[in-house]
């Protein structure tokens, strides 16, 4: 796989040139993540910096005030951003594109038009752990940036904005929100809802996204792992139990008045049929 990585910071449109004048990559020591989540890292991690040619070359036309709004590009914009990604290729060595950026599922249509034999993942967990750990890291990212206004500079220069000062939140499908305070639980499940009911409108209408259920990841009786590197093309490295374990914590402060909880944990059990279904779509 060729993806960015920390190392092509700070020239990621250019990573072949800024390669070039770099030289070779130093060996730096691996350090835990500004999240403190355990993922240890360094100038060779993977990281999705590609959202900076959507921002740069298109940040007016998705980036709010707010919100990130659904985007749909120029045509033009297509031939060009499968030129960046050959470019990544280039530079890593390696024939096939990864990325995990979470503002591409305001794009998702026109992705999956200009790249017909792409493959696109789409996790998802439990909908109270999934936005107790946005919780955490928005409160640890925003003490971080009020120590540091450079971070808060860097996030904003990246286009992440999932949590921090300048959260913005995702308007899948063109959502309008009802709940303003991230002090409460629904201000998060209420983005959940946003983005995974736009999710399943797609999938509805029979867009091939894959769903991948976290939990079944993490079950060591559960095929998932196998089927999903089948599809993939891939030799799972763990012939036997997943290599995955659940994450999931004890929470600190139990959910008080989380009205929107019932429908979160209902549109979680439609992503789960489609997930059981087991229908992956193997790549061309």
């Amino acid at each position: 796989f060729a993806a960015l990585c920390y190392g092509d910071m700070p020239f990621v449109l250019a990573p072949n040139s800024w390669a070039a004048l770099r030289g070779p990559p130093r060996r730096l020591p691996l350090s835990e993540r500004p999240h403190g989540d355990g993922i240890r890292v360094n100038a060779q991690s993977p990281e999705a910096f590609d959202e900076v040619f959507w921002r740069t070359l298109d940040g007016e036309r998705y980036i709010g005030e707010h919100c990130l709004l659904p985007h749909q590009p120029p045509p033009e914009l297509g031939p060009r951003f499968a030129d960046y990604l050959r470019a990544v290729q280039r530079a890593r060595g390696g024939h096939r594109y990864l990325s995990k950026n979470n503002n591409n599922v305001l794009r998702l249509p026109a992705l999956m038009e200009w790249f017909p034999q792409a493959v696109f993942l789409v996790p998802f967990r439990l909908p109270l752990e999934h936005v107790a750990s946005l919780r955490r890291q928005h409160a640890r990212m925003s003490q971080y940036q009020r120590e540091d206004p450079f971070f808060r500079q860097y996030m904003r220069w990246l286009g992440h904005h999932e949590f921090g000062l300048d959260k913005r939140r995702l308007a899948a499908g063109g959502h309008q929100y009802l709940h303003h305070d991230p002090q409460t639980w629904d201000y998060w499940l209420e983005e959940w809802l946003a983005v995974y009911g736009e999710v399943e409108r797609l999938l509805s209408s029979g867009t091939p996204l894959l769903p991948v259920a976290y939990e079944r990841l993490c079950a060591s009786d559960s095929p998932r792992w196998q089927q999903l590197c089948q599809c993939l093309r891939l030799q799972p490295e763990h012939a036997g139990s997943p290599p995955f374990r659940s994450a999931n914590r004890q929470l600190s402060d139990p959910p008080q008045n989380a009205t929107l909880l019932p429908a979160a944990n209902a549109l979680y059990q439609r992503l789960l049929d489609w997930d059981l279904r087991g229908q992956f779509t193997c790549c061309p």
